[in-house]
């Protein structure tokens, strides 16, 4: 009996390690702009293992990377919209990649001049003259919020359908 007891114990011991088992992991910016990542679960250089997982927020330039060791449960996520999208090639490799762009018509109708911009930066700021008709690149339509104001700084309707974009009063 003491030996099955012994031999439980042991075993145990042993399969609750498999909890804190961690993986290095590379977070790789392979876009030309910065990246915004959240990595959670992950195990901190000195922890001792079964501590508990830390949570980071990193800005990654360009073209750089950044390691970390993932406990199981851990994750990389992009934090806010960008230029750039989130891949995960493999267990040990997740890329950031510029995020394709899509063309939008814009029809300043307000006769007036404007200048239009983005909240998360998925296009630049671009001026347009009264009545003016311009075709823009934007990087990711999800998140897709456009502003713009008049020389007198009052804000603007914007209406966005089928890819265009309709600035009016």
């Amino acid at each position: 009996m003491k030996k099955i007891v012994l031999f439980s114990l042991i075993l145990g011991i042993l399969s609750g390690c498999a909890i804190f088992r961690t993986i290095d992991v590379t977070i790789s910016n392979n876009s030309d702009y910065n990246a915004y990542v959240s990595v959670m679960e992950f195990r901190r250089n000195g922890d001792l293992a079964g501590s508990s997982g830390g949570s980071d927020y990193i800005e990654l330039l360009p073209h750089t990377s950044a390691s970390y060791k993932l406990y199981d449960k851990g994750s990389v996520e992009l934090t806010k919209p960008n230029r750039n999208f989130l891949k995960k090639s493999s267990n040990k490799l997740y890329e950031v990649l510029n995020a394709p762009k899509k063309l939008v018509k814009v029809f300043n109708k307000t006769g007036e001049k404007i200048t239009l911009s983005e909240a998360n930066n998925l296009f630049d700021t671009i001026t347009m003259e009264s009545n003016d008709i311009k075709d823009i690149d934007v990087f990711t339509m999800n998140d897709f919020s456009p502003s713009a104001v008049n020389e007198q700084g009052i804000v603007l309707k914007t209406v966005f359908q089928s890819n265009m974009l309709v600035i009016g009063f």
